[in-house]
Parts: C-alpha cells; sequence; structure tokens
C-alpha cells in the first residue's frame, strides 16, 4: 500500500495559500512552491491551475478596483453638474422675476418657468443623490473620458495590430481583444471599446466603399 499522503482541497488551497505568501516575502522561488507542493502529494498541474486562478483573480479585483474608481467619479461628475445647472435656474429665474418686478408685477408669468424647470431640477436631484447609476449613461460616460484621455491615440496604434491580427483570425473577435490587452497593455473594457470601435470604422468603410462602387 502507499505511503503517500493525500489531502482535501481545503487543506491543499490552505497550503497553496501559506506557500503564496511566503513566495511573495521572498523566502521560496516559484519551482521550490512546486517542488514542496509535490512532496506535499500535490502535483505541479494542480499548482499551475491555482496559480492562474490567483492571477485571474488578482486581475479581476484590479478590475473591479478601477470600477469602482470610475463610479466614483463619474459620481462626483453628475453632482458638480446638478449644482453648476442649479446655479443657473437661480440666476436665470432671479432675473426672470426681476423684469416682471420692474415690469408692473401684474401676471406671475415667471411662475410658468419656475414651475417646468423645477420639475427638471427636482428630477435630476433623485437621478444624482437618490438612484443607482444608470448603466447606459455611466458606459458612455466612461467612452467619452476615455476619448478625452488618448482612446484616439490608442486607436492609432490599435489598428494596425488588429488589421494583421483579422488577417489571419477574421471574425475572432474575443482574442482580438486579448490581443490589444496584451499588446496595449490596457484593461479588458478599454480593449472591448477599442475592438468594437475599429469593427465600427471598418463596418463604415465598408459601406462606404460599397456606396462608392455603386455611384461609379
Amino acid at each position: 500500500m502507499s505511503d503517500q499522503q493525500f489531502y482535501n482541497d481545503h487543506d491543499a488551497e490552505e497550503i497553496l495559500r501559506l506557500a503564496s505568501r511566503d513566495s511573495l516575502s521572498g523566502g521560496m522561488s516559484r519551482e521550490k512552491l512546486i517542488q514542496t507542493a509535490a512532496e506535499l502529494g500535490i502535483s505541479p498541474d494542480a499548482v499551475l491551475r491555482a496559480e492562474s486562478q490567483l492571477q485571474k483573480k488578482r486581475e479581476a479585483d484590479r478590475v473591479e478596483q478601477e470600477e469602482q474608481e470610475l463610479r466614483k467619479e463619474y459620481r462626483q461628475s453628475k453632482r458638480k453638474n446638478f449644482f453648476n445647472d442649479l446655479s443657473t435656474f437661480f440666476a436665470t429665474n432671479a432675473v426672470l422675476v426681476g423684469i416682471w418686478w420692474m415690469t408692473g408685477r401684474h401676471y406671475f408669468w415667471p411662475g410658468w418657468v419656475l414651475a417646468c424647470w423645477g420639475i427638471g431640477v427636482i428630477t435630476d436631484f433623485f437621478s444624482t443623490f437618490v438612484a443607482p447609476d444608470d448603466e447606459a449613461k455611466f458606459r458612455r460616460w466612461v467612452r467619452r473620458r476615455h476619448r478625452r484621455m488618448g482612446t484616439d491615440e490608442m486607436m492609432v496604434r490599435a489598428e494596425p495590430i488588429l488589421d494583421e491580427f483579422f488577417a489571419a483570425h477574421p471574425g475572432e473577435k474575443l482574442n482580438a481583444i486579448k490581443e490589444i490587452r496584451e499588446s496595449l497593455g490596457v484593461d479588458l473594457r478599454d480593449a472591448k471599446d477599442i475592438v468594437d470601435a475599429y469593427e465600427g470604422s471598418e463596418k463604415n468603410e465598408q459601406q462606404g466603399d460599397e456606396l462608392r462602387s455603386r455611384l461609379e
């Protein structure tokens, strides 16, 4: 009978966690980690799978952190826009009331502007401070932000990469996103936006070529 010792999933995970902690602190190399795991009855493939899962988890955590920071910035932007609009509301209506005051103070016609515009202000207040984020509006804001931060430059760098990739692998959008992530060092969402924009520009260019050929 074999004397080899086996561990359940929980024990194996705990061993790998402790070993990884030692590795991160400089106490154990990757090769030593695999060797130690093998001595404990954990196969190298299991270690590599655990390492891959750990890397994916860290990447997911990084993306989630970026998402949270973007949402925080988005909410700050919404609040700033609300208070700017509120200032405009008060300033404009103060002028209208002043005109009404100086022209006889008869029928209070500025009330119509106050009422209609006020409904919009109240709606904006709930949208800004009470209601959850509108996902579609948030994504549009992110895309505009990326364009301001240099997405156009990224597109210039991405186009030759995607031209070559789709020439060799037509239709493989998911792998194209992966290629952009690795080549440009951007996160998953940015890579997807870049590939989407590329496909959109390619489609528009093809439609333009078809239209020109028909006109000719």
